[in-house]
């Protein structure tokens, strides 16, 4: 990961130095917060600039064992939204969001830009997602 910065310009959000992969921690004082920014700091990774002006809502529903393989499951859908149409979330309004579910509005559009590195996976290695002194806690890594 030494190519890109260390700093994430999204609150909470720091990228993480890891071999052949990147990844990000992610801090935040609530849940919904975390998934956001997690999002966001994926998209930056791959895109290294400001996200597009939001030009879409979709809904989107995800299910899972644990709030972690949720963070995942979150990640991944996103992901293939921006791999299959070039679409890229802006914000997020979460309409419920517990240890196993979510439901949200996502707002976002297409990326003006071409992807400077592409990821493609979100892996299960670290994977974390839970309170953690008082805020909410994420680590991430992707591979590329």
């Amino acid at each position: 990961m030494a190519d890109h910065p260390a700093e994430i310009p999204v609150a909470g959000v720091t990228a993480l130095e890891h071999t052949a992969d990147v990844g990000i921690e992610v801090r935040a004082p609530t849940p919904e917060e975390l998934f956001l920014r997690a999002a966001q700091g994926m998209a930056y990774l791959i895109l290294e600039h400001d996200r597009p002006a939001p030009l879409e809502t979709r809904r989107l529903t995800v299910t899972a064992t644990d709030r972690a393989a949720l963070l995942r499951g979150w990640l991944r859908e996103l992901l293939f939204w921006h791999e299959t149409e070039g679409f890229t979330l802006w914000d997020a309004t979460f309409h419920r969001l517990d240890a196993k579910g979510l439901r949200a509005s996502i707002r976002g559009g297409p990326d003006p830009g071409q992807p400077v590195r592409e990821i493609k996976g979100v892996t299960l290695h670290g994977l974390t997602a839970e309170r953690r002194e008082g805020q909410w806690y994420a680590r991430v890594i992707f591979d590329v």
